[in-house]
């Protein structure tokens, strides 16, 4: 693997130059944290924590006062003057903790929405790094695209000198000309892939100019080692969104908790103040006037209505949420195992294309050519060297680039990225 790095640094090294004044150069280090930090999509979604903080503040307030005024008057009917007038206050008070067990549940819809923001990351991170990768790969093969661009150029400049002194065939020359244009259009191609994949990551990291932007150079085989050796249980422990299931287990057994305590309804507690007026003037007594102090207790009785069916959904729930997460745990063992495959599986894959099939159709194009010079072989013989080597470098471009998504995949299984945060929910 020493190897793969100091290619693809030698590569980036000798790049074109790409707005070379104005480049923004970026380390994976450095775009992981500009995600958490600017990404607009993630900046958004960490409002999810304050809309559950206000529930849970919301929670565990008890219901208001009631204020109740009253008046009896006969004025529409014998219209003798009695009436009778009332002011009191009516309380509603939770018996059974009822705001308490409100207050677990949202307590735990905090946690929720904190380790939802942390997936979020971890996700961002994910796309982010496999755009920059996606980069840094594309860099390379461009690289080279402009080594094969210079000597074609050079072997059709020198075909146009020996056409003109009657050394070679139109046939020849047409074919060369052919696998240049071949070459250009392929390095079109790259180029505007590149293009896209930059003002993809451009705006993951808010970045304002993504037709800048530049991959630095990362020690790809530190990277590599760092995560094979991160234990499967630790990547459980720490995965946000396993945190999810098992906090939708925990919201449920609180769920369960406030449905039991909402089997006994609030208490109502009234005191009034009550004024009663009486006229006796037929029977030649005078107005009597009476006051009073009144006090009610309400009490509901949970004879039909004992909230069974509420605990009945928040049991299924919190048994469906203990198969999800058994379901998860399995399903993340075989997404951590499959990255490690290929990750494990395409480093010798690079390795050998490192080793032997690049420089042996390099090799194999400088002795046609040289071959070619001297007459001893046709052009055909040539092109074909050429085409044999782009076809390897287009091999070993993908398996570049399919080892570059395989780290940041088991990257991201691991929840192993520096940037992503690690606080306890």
């Amino acid at each position: 693997m020493r190897n793969l790095a100091t290619l693809v640094l030698l590569s980036l090294a000798c790049l074109p130059a790409i707005n070379e004044a104005c480049a923004d150069e970026l380390s994976l280090d450095q775009i992981a944290h500009s995600v958490v930090q600017s990404n607009p999509d993630l900046q958004a979604a960490r409002y999810l924590v304050e809309e559950a903080r206000g529930r849970l503040q919301q929670a565990g307030l008890p219901p208001n006062p009631e204020l109740e005024l009253t008046r009896n008057t006969d004025r529409s009917f014998s219209s003798e003057g009695d009436y009778t007038a009332s002011v009191g206050l009516s309380q509603k008070f939770p018996i059974s903790g009822r705001l308490a067990r409100a207050s677990d549940v949202a307590r735990v819809d905090v946690q929720q929405a904190q380790a939802e923001v942390r997936d979020f990351e971890r996700q961002a991170i994910q796309e982010a790094l496999k755009a920059a990768l996606d980069i840094y790969a594309l860099d390379s093969q461009l690289a080279a695209y402009d080594a094969s661009r210079q000597k074609l150029r050079q072997l059709v400049a020198s075909s146009e000198k020996r056409f003109k002194e009657a050394e070679t065939s139109q046939a020849d020359l047409n074919l060369e000309r052919i696998e240049f244009q071949k070459v250009e259009a392929a390095h079109a191609v790259l180029m505007v892939e590149r293009q896209q994949r930059a003002r993809e990551l451009a705006l993951k990291i808010s970045h304002p100019r993504g037709d800048t932007l530049k991959i630095a150079s990362s020690k790809i085989d530190g990277f590599a080692e760092r995560l094979l050796a991160i234990d499967i249980q630790e990547a459980l422990s720490i995965r946000p969104d396993r945190q999810l299931h098992a906090l939708a287990i925990e919201r449920a057994a609180s769920q369960i908790r406030l449905a039991k305590a909402e089997r006994f309804e609030d208490w109502t507690i009234s005191l009034g103040v009550e004024r009663d007026v009486a006229n006796y003037d037929f029977i030649g007594a005078a107005t009597q006037k009476d006051n009073f102090l009144s006090a009610r207790l309400s009490v509901p009785l949970p004879l039909w209505n004992g909230n069974q069916g509420n605990i009945a959904v928040a049991s299924a729930a919190q048994g469906r949420a203990q198969a999800e997460l058994h379901a998860f745990d399995a399903h993340v063992k075989t997404e951590i195992e499959s990255a490690r495959g290929r990750v494990l599986g395409l480093r010798p894959l690079i390795e050998r294309f490192e080793r032997e099939s690049l420089r042996l159709a390099e090799s194999n194009v400088e002795l046609i050519s040289k071959s070619y010079r001297d007459g001893l072989v046709p052009i055909s013989a040539l092109i074909q060297a050429q085409q044999q080597v782009f076809q390897v470098r287009e091999s070993y471009s993908r398996s570049v680039r399919d080892y570059f998504s395989a780290l940041v995949d088991l990257e991201a299984a691991l929840a192993a990225n520096p940037a992503l945060r690690k606080e306890e929910l």
